[in-house]
């Protein structure tokens, strides 16, 4: 039995002791690829090869052997030495670098662009294509850039569960594509560098990452929360809910985390729950009845119409919205009587602020047509509402209380801390409560949970 147990502790040692030197021969290939780089000469770089470069074959890991393997050895050889291909194309050539430790070989890529002949790399006079690579994300139309000329910066691809984090000229994703300083000289393509979300969905609430998430939200008193922007390419998007007593509203929680609901449109004439019984549509809004929270949330690029009561938030507030931006175009177009449509008026956030209702910390850049500002109706104070002056229709008035007829009065609440300001004060603004920045971005925008700049804030 002893020599049994021996022999098994043997055996156990010897596994472990194998165990342990694979890992050490796997922590050694690391090292030695960690401090491997490729030496270009003045000027060049991984992107841009013109000269000989200088390929390392010896390292500080005692044992180890270095071998190079060229994808186009006529381009660019193993001991360093470049030769630019003829003409206008350059070529990209990948250089595989062999470590062997113990007798175990692992490998790393590298991948060069080599410039051509022509004048200046670039063909002269000639038009190149840019492509964009988006690993999976939304595709990016290519661009025609002259030689020498400066690539437009573009609308970020989006992935779901992923943030995106930049162009890159390799594809090793190790060398930023700067908009503002490089030019084209070849056809080139730019790769998408991606990093996980690290947006944490809080316990109860459902993640909403792509339009068909939005459209198939069907239960109007859940929990649900936005992990990326949602760009809508000028579709009609659905109200979550309906309006009037006979409909559900929306009673649930909806946090934006920072991220927006982009270019939809919400006509009130194709949604039935927004429908009565004389054929007029009333709340056309995301939210038409709203009783739950809505915070944290970008709306940008809306156009919204209904004839009565619109909103670029809600139809009615009676629950809470917080932290809210809003920009587009909010209309009215029906009314009881009023030819200026101000009897069922809109409003950028609202049409209705109900007795119930909160709004706090809302910046509005919205042309709102037969409303006002802030709210069609306000029925309830609201506090910290900023609106931009260049996006108003002439004579549009900050607060409510438009009388039916005559007859009818409707109850006059004034805002605590609202203003009308030109885009150029809105950088100084720092006492309304608002999450924004300015940092990186021709806009204001609500700071995101990633610390990432928005892309409807670049333009």
């Amino acid at each position: 039995m002893k020599k049994i147990f021996s022999l098994f502790a043997v055996l156990l040692l010897s596994v472990t002791l194998i165990a342990c030197e694979g890992k050490d021969d796997e922590d050694l290939h690391d090292k030695v690829f960690n401090s491997i780089t490729i030496g270009y000469q003045a000027g060049d770089s991984s992107v841009s090869v013109t000269k000989n470069i200088t390929l390392p074959t010896t390292t500080t890991v005692e044992g180890a052997t270095l071998v190079w393997v060229s994808s186009s050895p006529n381009v660019v050889a193993v001991d360093g030495t470049v030769v630019r291909p003829a003409g206008e194309t350059a070529v990209t050539v990948t250089l595989l670098l062999q470590v062997t430790i113990n007798g175990s070989m692992r490998e790393k890529s590298f991948i060069l662009t080599v410039q051509p002949t022509g004048e200046g790399g670039g063909g002269g006079g000639n038009t190149f294509t840019v492509s964009f690579n988006s690993d999976g994300g939304t595709s990016v139309a290519n661009q025609n850039v002259a030689a020498g000329g400066k690539v437009t910066p573009v609308t970020p691809p989006t992935k779901t569960g992923y943030l995106f984090d930049g162009w890159y000229k390799d594809t090793n994703l190790d060398v930023r594509w700067d908009f503002a300083n490089d030019v084209v000289n070849s056809n080139i393509t730019l790769y998408a560098k991606w990093k996980l979300s690290d947006v944490d969905v809080p316990a109860g609430f459902t993640p909403i990452s792509s339009v068909d998430d939005f459209m198939s939200i069907s239960d109007f008193s859940g929990k649900y929360i936005l992990v990326n922007d949602i760009d809508f390419k000028g579709a009609e998007a659905k109200p979550l809910g309906g309006w009037g007593d006979t409909q559900t509203g929306f009673s649930g929680q909806f946090d934006g985390n920072g991220f927006a609901i982009m270019n939809f449109t919400i006509t009130g004439s194709k949604h039935p729950s927004l429908i009565d019984g004389n054929g007029d549509s009333f709340g056309a809004s995301l939210f038409p009845k709203m009783e739950g929270i809505v915070r944290n949330l970008n709306i940008i690029g809306a156009t919204i119409e209904g004839d009565g009561f619109s909103g670029g938030v809600a139809g009615i507030i009676d629950g809470t919205v917080i932290n809210v931006y809003f920009e587009g175009k909010v209309t009215s177009s029906k009314s009881w009587g009023s030819s200026y449509n101000w009897a069922v008026p809109a409003g950028a956030i609202a049409g209705i602020l109900g007795g119930s209702g909160q709004a706090s910390n809302v910046f509005v850049d919205a042309e709102v047509v037969g409303g006002h500002i802030f709210f069609g109706y306000s029925f309830n104070n609201a506090s910290n509402l900023i609106a931009v002056e260049e996006s108003l229709l002439p004579d549009m008035t900050l607060h409510t209380g438009q009388e039916k007829d005559g007859e009818t009065e409707y109850l006059v609440k004034s805002f605590t801390n609202a203003e009308v300001m030109n885009k150029g004060s809105l950088a100084t603004v720092t006492n309304f409560g608002l999450r924004w920045s300015t940092t990186g971005a021709s806009r204001p925008y609500l700071t995101r949970v990633d610390g990432g700049v928005p892309s409807w804030a670049l333009n």
